[in-house]
């Protein structure tokens, strides 16, 4: 919702109760969707929004205060354009400078990434779920996934050891090559 770059938020707004209203009235059971939203350093992606510093730029603040507060700002954008959710803060620990997506962790630390990400959760969930200008927080990715070896992001595989077929993640041996399903 909102992350058209040639619509403005009156359209996403328009979009956003045009898709309520079927879910309500044309649907078999009435169930609205819970709409979403990809806005981890600000409503970026709507017209007129805010966008704020990526997680390593908020992060070299050293301030969780200002971080919060964006946040907050960034809730309340996505709500004025119809979301109910936000698919964030990150919560990656960086440890290898080779993954592709640094930029989006706050830090190498576990005890930083953990302030800050709960500063963008304090921040975007406002007073709580009855609070009309908060979001429901999504945190993200796989906390292991930026400590993966030889810096690739991992690939769903299905394990031969699984009877079932599930998906999984294979773990780490420690090579500098992915791990591979016995």
């Amino acid at each position: 919702m909102g992350q058209d770059p040639d619509g403005g938020p009156d359209e996403a707004v328009d979009v956003a109760n045009e898709l309520q209203r079927y879910a309500r009235e044309e649907t078999r059971l009435g169930v609205p969707p819970l709409l979403n939203v990809d806005a981890v350093h600000g409503h970026a992606y709507a017209t007129a929004a805010t966008a704020f510093p990526n997680g390593l730029g908020a992060a070299a603040t050293s301030d969780t205060g200002a971080v919060e507060r964006a946040a907050s700002v960034t809730a309340r954008e996505v709500r004025a354009t119809g979301a109910h959710r936000n698919y964030g803060p990150t919560v990656d620990v960086a440890r290898d400078p080779r993954w592709g997506r640094v930029f989006e962790t706050f830090d190498e630390s576990p005890h930083l990434v953990g302030a800050f990400a709960a500063a963008k959760v304090r921040g975007y969930q406002g007073g709580g779920i009855g609070d009309p200008s908060g979001v429901v927080v999504t945190t993200k990715h796989f906390p292991r996934t930026a400590s993966r070896s030889g810096a690739r992001t991992p690939r769903p595989s299905t394990s031969p050891s699984t009877s079932s077929g599930t998906r999984s993640f294979p773990r780490s041996s420690g090579r500098s090559t992915p791990a591979r399903p016995r």
